[in-house]
């Protein structure tokens, strides 16, 4: 969204990339949970069972939530079998689960967590506990190895769910522009986050043009630019937008600089070469 504020010595235009800004909170509000629920998909930590006799079987295993908390390593004796457990959904669609073995000496949790998608969690950790109950009511098989899964994906994901945030701030900066004559200059503010600031300043007399700038990107976007005297160009925004009618509303600020600073109005449109 483009704002034009005037006053008989000033012109501020401002750029607000509100487009960007509604994509985050989409992503914030819709994908994060998924991206939670993925993050904190139950891992099998090497489960290790031996059968000591034909209904004595000892395991060990390494258990966390989650690819961000430690491991522990428990030792459980005497194995009967496993179950899996899980309650009503709590807070924001969440369903706790768990993966319990079963021994003489009673219950020991295996996986714990907070399932944010939990049929999916669900069936991963019933074909677990499916695995256990085989090898316990199996007297010929002498050993269960559940080897730790392979979290590098969920990595993978993580690291680019903070590239997209920081991409996202990198491109949803403000511009402001001034155009002040009793100090005869321009000064273009770039802002990030609302708080850091870039500012540089051109003088009045050296603007030579106002132009209207526009490319394909899968549809025609424009931005508005001014044209030095030694030709040199400034955008007066990093991107080019596609709002509603953004043609009309980009061409009306050039045309609000130019009345301003008294240049002769051109209409065509300058493309840009990528």
């Amino acid at each position: 969204m483009t704002t034009v504020q005037k006053t008989s010595n000033k012109l501020t235009v401002k750029f607000f990339p509100w487009f960007i800004w509604v994509m985050t909170g989409f992503s914030i509000v819709v994908i994060l949970p998924i991206l939670l629920s993925m993050l904190l998909q139950p891992i099998s930590k090497s489960l290790t069972c031996k059968r000591i006799e034909a209904q004595k079987i000892n395991c060990q295993f390494q258990n966390s939530t989650s690819p961000f908390s430690s491991s522990q390593t428990v030792v459980v004796k005497d194995l009967q079998g496993a179950k899996f457990k899980k309650n009503a959904f709590g807070y924001f669609l969440t369903q706790k689960q768990e993966l319990i073995l079963l021994t003489k000496n009673g219950e020991v949790s295996f996986l714990f967590h907070r399932s944010y998608h939990p049929q999916y969690t669900a069936s991963r950790m019933s074909q677990t506990a499916f695995k256990i109950n085989a090898f316990v009511k199996n007297p010929n098989q002498q050993s269960l190895n559940l080897q730790k899964e392979n979290i590098a994906s969920q990595w993978i994901l993580f690291a680019a769910f903070v590239n997209g945030i920081i991409m996202t701030i990198l491109m949803g900066e403000i511009g402001i522009c001034e155009f002040d004559r009793t100090s005869g200059y321009m000064t273009k503010k770039r802002r990030w986050l609302f708080v850091f600031t870039k500012t540089t300043k051109y003088p009045l007399f050296d603007i030579k043009d106002v132009q209207v700038e526009w490319t394909r990107h899968k549809s025609i976007v424009y931005r508005t630019a001014i044209i030095l005297t030694s030709g040199k160009k400034i955008p007066l925004s990093t991107y080019h937008a596609n709002y509603l009618k953004s043609k009309r509303n980009i061409t009306s600020t050039a045309d609000n600089i130019r009345n301003f600073l008294s240049l002769t109005k051109k209409k065509r449109l300058l493309k840009v070469i990528n």
